[in-house]
């Protein structure tokens, strides 16, 4: 939490403005080695195509709350498809639970 307050603090209230000294802080930061830095989960790469077009229809489909507790069939078979090309193993939807993320 630390490391989020540091690069916060200096520029609350500064509106969508603070994105921009956000930016310039992580510029001179060290390379990133994971998908988010830790501190403001920003994505750094671009998510795969197939994800933002399912953010677009989900949010056409005001699909914006939680998902039901096994998660949304589609994304289930689309996961195992992916999975499946990637490993060139046998993979299904069966195989794939998707489910959110415990609180806390």
């Amino acid at each position: 939490m630390t490391q989020f307050f540091t690069l916060t603090e200096g520029v609350a209230g500064k509106g969508a403005g603070a994105w921009t000294i956000i930016m310039r802080q992580l510029a001179y930061a060290k390379p990133a080695t994971t998908l988010f830095p830790r501190a403001l989960a920003i994505p750094i790469k671009r998510p795969p195509e197939m994800l933002i077009e399912a953010t677009v229809c989900a949010s056409r489909e005001h699909r914006t709350g939680y998902s039901a507790t096994i998660g949304y069939p589609a994304l289930g078979q689309a996961i195992a498809a992916r999975q499946a090309r990637r490993t060139g193993q046998p993979c299904t939807a069966e195989n794939v639970p998707v489910v959110p993320p415990p609180d806390g």
